[in-house]
């Protein structure tokens, strides 16, 4: 028989033991469980998701009649945007019959020469009845003949859209032009295309005027190309675009400010039609430019 005393050991040991279980289990154990599922609950929720993914896979269900309808839809649409894009593409580019009938004629200088001459003399004549300063520069963005020049017959639409630019900055009224000059005419080949090269023909201005007429001439033309949308409704000139701009104060008269701005306009150019040198740039795979000296 063992002593009470020693029974009595006993139980408190037991008793000891079965608390520090207890407390090991709800205190320790549980909590790494608890612990230990938060962490797999992402993993679950995954797999769950995957599983979903998979019930209504079309692979799963088979060929969907509707689906392909809805695909096809979606396709044409896609290819009617396009084709209303070209579209608008080509309206913004054309060029009056009678200037792009001179690209595929003999390039008469005498022609030419007489055409630009009238254009500066309505210029002057405008300017004077106008009130504006017109420095001699300015008349500079008219493009003038230079012997050797590459590709004369260019001339003609580069002073088509030369006129533009230059009309547009009479419109908006400044009180002095300073300057314009014709840049180098840039070609672009249409990649993967048998339809010719695109022509850039910027054009660089400057005049002084108020903040109003700078930004009146500046309104005038689009700034990309979602603005075609609005051609129809506004006095937008759809085949001009801005490509840099900068506007500067000049005196301590906020309002007075000197703008400078190269404008671009654009023309499309037929290969098969094309009589315009391009150094075989309807083979030039990159699509870089190719700029014609003036």
């Amino acid at each position: 028989m063992y002593k009470q005393e020693v029974l009595t050991k006993i139980q408190k040991i037991l008793c000891l033991l079965v608390l520090g279980t207890t407390i090991l289990f709800f205190g320790i154990y549980k909590l790494l469980c608890l612990w230990s599922d938060s962490l797999e609950q992402p993993v679950k929720d995954a797999y769950k998701e995957l599983e979903s993914l998979n019930v209504k896979n079309r692979a799963e269900l088979g060929f969907d009649l509707n689906t392909a309808n809805s695909n096809l839809i979606v396709a044409q649409n896609i290819y009617a945007k396009v084709q209303q894009l070209e579209s608008d593409i080509t309206r913004a580019i054309s060029i009056p019959q009678s200037v792009r009938e001179k690209l595929y004629l003999p390039f008469q200088l005498l022609d030419y020469e007489q055409e630009r001459l009238n254009i500066m003399d309505d210029f002057l004549r405008l300017a004077e009845a106008q009130k504006i300063t017109i420095d001699q520069a300015f008349l500079s963005g008219l493009p003038d003949y230079v012997i050797g020049r590459e590709n004369p017959s260019l001339l003609w639409p580069q002073l088509y859209i030369a006129k533009k630019i230059l009309t547009l900055a009479f419109n908006a009224k400044p009180a002095v032009l300073k300057s314009a000059s014709a840049l180098p005419v840039v070609l672009y080949s249409v990649t993967n295309s048998n339809k010719g090269v695109i022509a850039e023909v910027p054009i660089y201005i400057e005049f002084y005027s108020t903040s109003e007429a700078a930004l009146s001439f500046l309104y005038s033309i689009p700034w990309q190309y979602t603005n075609l949308n609005s051609v129809a409704t506004n006095n937008f000139d759809s085949s001009l675009f801005i490509q840099r701009v900068m506007i500067r104060s000049i005196t301590n008269n906020v309002n007075w400010v000197s703008l400078e701005a190269v404008i671009s306009g654009f023309f499309g150019l037929d290969y098969r039609e094309n009589p315009i040198k391009t150094n075989n740039l309807a083979h030039d795979s990159a699509n870089k430019p190719s700029a014609v000296k003036n």
